[in-house]
């Protein structure tokens, strides 16, 4: 039995990734994995006896490495035909005869060998809360919150972003008759245009989180880049997870970098005055005024 799976989500360039990586090694989660095969040396000894017998190599053994894939999309593409780059947010309706079935099928394959008794995965983009929940009706949702002016500037740095060739090219549908008048308005500005994306994204999470009240947990970037532990910890007393003691001490070993500080820097004055005129009541409505 599938027992309340995490789904961590968020928008492109928001922290999921980071977050993700912090939960990953806990005991209890399981994720979508993929086999790498490593070498390993057998004990001193029988190293030391194949030296003098002159067997080099028979000491070295291979052990099969199970590492947790991230956005797993290729998983979800085969469960789930359409769900990595779906043109809108996808609605518990998507979910066609005998897909639920399959999908937690496939999460259970990807469990089994690992031992470990809950699933954790994450996504970006559109919410798909409704999707999720009509195929786990328990599951719950770690959802990752950065400042939109950092999330723009990210996302323009990566080849992956179709915003280049304008929202007709983009996977966010149509702008609105009010969005389309607010990015003619900035003269068409590429920035101005990811962060339309960026509240799109915010706002579908938004729309769908009173079916799943209590399911759901925020978590901000800026909030854990500066105290990590604290926030994991929060993390994992939502989703129910024990305070393993060796995980913890693990925590303060793994690297965080402030990656907020890049678009302060980076982005000239007068486009980030401009995006902050246009998408202001966005900025203040997620907290970011």
């Amino acid at each position: 039995m599938l027992d309340r799976p995490i789904f961590i989500i968020g928008t492109g360039r928001s922290g999921t990734s980071v977050m993700f990586r912090f939960l990953s090694p806990h005991p209890g989660v399981g994720w979508v994995h993929k086999d790498r095969e490593e070498r390993v040396s057998n004990a001193w000894g029988v190293r030391m006896a194949d030296r003098l017998l002159g067997t080099v190599g028979r000491s070295v053994k291979r052990r099969t490495v199970r590492e947790p894939v991230g956005e797993a999309y290729w998983f979800w593409e085969r469960y789930a035909r359409g769900f990595p780059r779906p043109c809108r947010d996808l609605e518990a309706a998507d979910v066609y005869p005998l897909m639920a079935e399959r999908i937690r099928e496939g999460v259970m394959q990807q469990l089994r060998p690992l031992n470990r008794p809950r699933f954790m995965t994450k996504y970006t983009g559109w919410s798909r809360i409704a999707f999720i929940n009509a195929v786990f009706p328990d599951a719950l949702f770690l959802h990752v919150v950065r400042d939109g002016r950092a999330v723009a500037w990210s996302l323009m740095k990566m080849p992956w972003w179709q915003g280049w060739g304008g929202p007709s090219q983009w996977r966010w549908g149509e702008l609105s008759e009010q969005d389309r008048a607010l990015w003619e308005a900035s003269g068409k500005s590429f920035f101005v245009l990811a962060g339309l994306q960026w509240r799109i994204c915010l706002d579908s999470v938004r729309r769908h989180a009173d079916p799943v009240a209590g399911r759901i947990h925020e978590i901000r970037y800026e909030e854990f880049v500066r105290d990590p532990e604290k926030e994991v910890t929060r993390a994992l007393d939502f989703a129910g997870l024990d305070r393993d003691p060796k995980y913890l001490s693990g925590l303060g070993r793994e690297e965080v970098i402030d990656a907020n500080k890049k678009w302060v820097r980076e982005v000239p004055i007068d486009q980030r005055k401009q995006f902050e005129s246009l998408l202001g009541d966005a900025l203040e409505s997620y907290g970011y005024a």
